[in-house]
């Protein structure tokens, strides 16, 4: 009987570590979709409810020359999880790892995976193609969904004395309207030496919850 035992031992032994062992899963989400690329800055990760339901969430997000801008890891008992703060970046990847009872999961793990998604929000906070319309003193766009305000950038745009371009930046300026009166003076006709190669140009960004959309410029009209 006790050589039975002892022979029994080693495999009382392999089936608990077969236990420990399946306690660690690695849970995939729902959604986004793997490989998806969505428009939301601060998107919602949801997966199958598992239980007992307290999950390990770890994310990394990257800039697309893969430079780690963000890193989360957090236990939740809810089987989704919403990015706390809109993400800064336009263009991103995602890196996601949601799993229980996996103590022994790090960062190496996470950045071993692939992206499970790709955030791309440089359309959701565009200008629309319309772009920007002069009218008298006012330079004025078609409003962004989502923006919630512009910033507004004027520069002047001249040859120096050898004849080299220069940009030299005047102001910016943040509205929460659709339009900005052009400042006094912006309007005045350069001296008639100066028409052709003299130019006042305006720049307009939205910005969506900490997300700056790409840029639209117009070069400002003379006055008559």
């Amino acid at each position: 009987m006790k050589q039975s035992l002892l022979w029994m031992a080693p495999w009382v032994c392999l089936s608990h570590m077969a236990t420990i062992a399946s306690a660690c899963e690695v849970i995939a989400l729902t959604s986004p979709v793997l490989g998806a690329q969505i428009a939301d800055g601060q998107p919602e990760l949801t997966w199958d409810r598992k239980e007992p339901g307290h999950y390990r969430v770890q994310i990394a997000v990257s800039l697309p020359e893969a430079r780690v801008i963000s890193s989360t890891d957090v236990i939740t008992a809810d089987n989704r999880f919403k990015f706390p703060v809109p993400m800064a970046a336009s263009l991103a990847s995602v890196k996601v790892l949601v799993s229980q009872g996996c103590p022994d999961l790090d960062a190496q793990d996470l950045n071993a995976r692939g992206p499970a998604f790709f955030i791309n929000t440089r359309g959701a906070c565009s200008l629309p193609d319309s772009g920007l319309q002069q009218s008298g003193p006012q330079l004025r766009w078609d409003p962004v969904a989502r923006a919630e305000r512009y910033r507004v950038r004027l520069f002047e745009v001249k040859p120096d004395q050898h004849g080299v371009t220069q940009t030299n930046w005047i102001s910016t300026t943040e509205t929460e309207q659709p339009a900005w009166p052009i400042p006094t003076g912006t309007d005045t006709p350069p001296p008639q030496s100066e028409t052709r190669t003299r130019a006042r140009v305006a720049t307009v960004q939205a910005i969506c919850s900490g997300l700056t959309g790409p840029v639209q410029a117009s070069r400002l009209r003379d006055a008559p």
